[in-house]
């Protein structure tokens, strides 16, 4: 009964409260407040202030929130690892092409390459008179191209990345557009 007692006053209770809306479970906060999730539950049944921490609409869109929160971040990277599966998929192909000696596929795979950005190990020769000639190997990372990501972009997905050129009669309208009040029929 003296468990029940502090846990009434309205610092412990704002604590459970605080529990609830980060998302904890009954069974977490009983084991916050040191006993078994029965006693909770019986808690909840004989003390309304328990009973209406557990079912208040406030909690429960903090949970749904949070939920929706987790469900995004795994499209995200569901979404995220789809375009790296496919990446690799248009690399492994341009590999083959390359050796089957296409020289085109070569530039198109160094250029995606440098569109997503790469790590390679970068090798450099140290000499000390201690320890006389010494390699040191270091891995870098060459940052994406937005330039190679445009020129990728535009010759593969055309229809939505190339520039449109207006057509004649769009340059029509601005000629005549462009003679001004002053001038007459012929342009004078």
């Amino acid at each position: 009964m003296n468990k029940i007692n502090s846990w009434l006053s309205d610092e412990n209770i704002q604590k459970i409260k605080n529990w609830h809306e980060q998302g904890k479970s009954k069974q977490d906060i009983a084991q916050e407040i040191g006993i078994k999730l029965q006693t909770l539950n019986k808690w909840c049944k004989n003390y309304t202030v328990f009973a209406e921490i557990f079912n208040s609409d406030a909690c429960t869109k903090i949970k749904r929130h949070n939920l929706s929160k987790k469900i995004t971040q795994k499209k995200n990277k569901v979404m995220r690892f789809n375009a790296e599966k496919y990446m690799l998929g248009a690399m492994k192909n341009l590999e083959d092409k390359i050796k089957n000696g296409d020289v085109a596929s070569a530039v198109e795979y160094s250029l995606l390459k440098r569109a997503l950005g790469y790590n390679y190990l970068e090798e450099r020769t140290e000499y000390t008179e201690k320890t006389g000639e010494k390699t040191i190997i270091t891995r870098k990372h060459a940052p994406p191209d937005t330039t190679a990501q445009m020129i990728w972009l535009k010759n593969h997905k055309p229809e939505i990345w190339n520039e449109k050129k207006p057509n004649s009669e769009n340059l029509f309208e601005i000629k005549i557009n462009l003679i001004t009040p002053e001038c007459d029929e012929n342009g004078n």
